[in-house]
């Protein structure tokens, strides 16, 4: 079985007639008829009954031939058209730069699912490092966000700072150190913010409904 003996069964099939499918695929008669005799032959049915009024029509077993076929074909022209997608697209890619051992909090996590959905052409990669090379990484381009807080930040470098929440932030004091005060909360006297710093340069990348997202 071939692409062009499958090509003549199911024309044949839709047309109910073998010169008007020959006609349509641009095939000559004879050569039409080999063909659909040749894929008879090798599956071992009759896929039309052949009657020289009243035309063609598909037997059961061509009945069958015919629905798995045209779902066959669909799937492949599905197939393809994917592939050649796939191919010629351009794939975007955005970097998120976190510090080694920073966690990838629930706020964090959610914004890279939401943006992941709004654009499914664009990979979201992480990575982590320390805070001299994830600066350096920026400046250079490497990376394209870097979500970290606040008192991290330095000026040094011309970035575009956005603000994404205040996080709260406890100074933990072992009781033996204090034990008259043992059921004291001991917090810091102000909240930690955590931004997303970017480049100037790499605001181009990033979509301008990205900032909606936080």
């Amino acid at each position: 079985m071939n692409s062009i003996q499958v090509n003549c069964f199911l024309e044949a099939a839709k047309c109910n007639s073998f010169s008007q499918a020959a006609s349509n695929l641009y095939i000559s008669q004879p050569t039409f008829s080999r063909n659909i005799s040749a894929l008879e032959s090798e599956l071992g049915v009759t896929h039309f009954h052949r009657n020289t009024f009243q035309g063609i029509c598909l037997t059961e077993s061509g009945q069958i031939m015919f629905d798995a076929l045209s779902s066959a074909r669909k799937q492949i022209l599905t197939a393809q058209e994917k592939a050649y997608q796939a191919e010629h697209e351009v794939q975007l890619h955005l970097t998120f730069g976190l510090l080694k051992g920073q966690l990838l909090d629930d706020r964090l996590e959610n914004m890279i699912m939401q943006f992941r959905i709004l654009y499914p052409n664009t990979a979201v990669n992480i990575k982590r490092d320390n805070y001299q090379d994830l600066m350096t990484a920026l400046y250079n381009e490497d990376i394209d966000i870097i979500y970290m807080p606040t008192w991290q930040f330095s000026d040094r470098i011309p970035l575009t700072l956005q603000h994404i929440s205040d996080m709260e932030t406890f100074l933990v004091v072992p009781k033996r150190l204090l034990p008259e005060v043992e059921d004291r909360e001991y917090s810091l006297t102000y909240p930690l913010s955590t931004n997303l710093y970017y480049s100037s340069s790499s605001t181009s990348k990033i979509p301008s409904t990205a900032s909606s997202i936080a």
